[in-house]
């Protein structure tokens, strides 16, 4: 899977990254009935189950930029805090504010 798939750590958003793409892809891959586990780019071997955790937290970070005012306001879940690299979620928020209001 590469750099689609993060277990249990925080993605990196950057400036080129299609946030609504990567969703997309992974719902695709949830629904190959021939895929059971999956080698992620980062953390440990995961399930179909830690692809709809990344899109939990793909949807969820999208979803609250868009309806915030100011990033100053985002926390970070408390489902996300034992993940790796917690430092990353605050820069995801930033770029996907970035990504998705210009």
């Amino acid at each position: 899977m590469g750099d689609l798939l993060f277990v249990q750590c925080h993605p990196t958003f950057f400036e080129e990254s299609d946030l609504d793409n990567w969703v997309e892809i992974l719902e695709q891959v949830k629904k190959m009935d021939n895929v059971s586990i999956a080698i992620p780019g980062h953390g440990q071997v995961g399930t179909k189950r830690d692809l709809s955790k990344l899109v939990d937290y793909i949807n969820g970070i999208s979803k609250k930029v868009r309806e915030i005012d100011s990033i100053a306001e985002t926390e970070m879940p408390a489902s996300y805090r034992d993940w790796q690299s917690p430092e990353i979620y605050r820069q995801n928020v930033k770029m996907a504010h970035a990504l998705l209001n210009d």
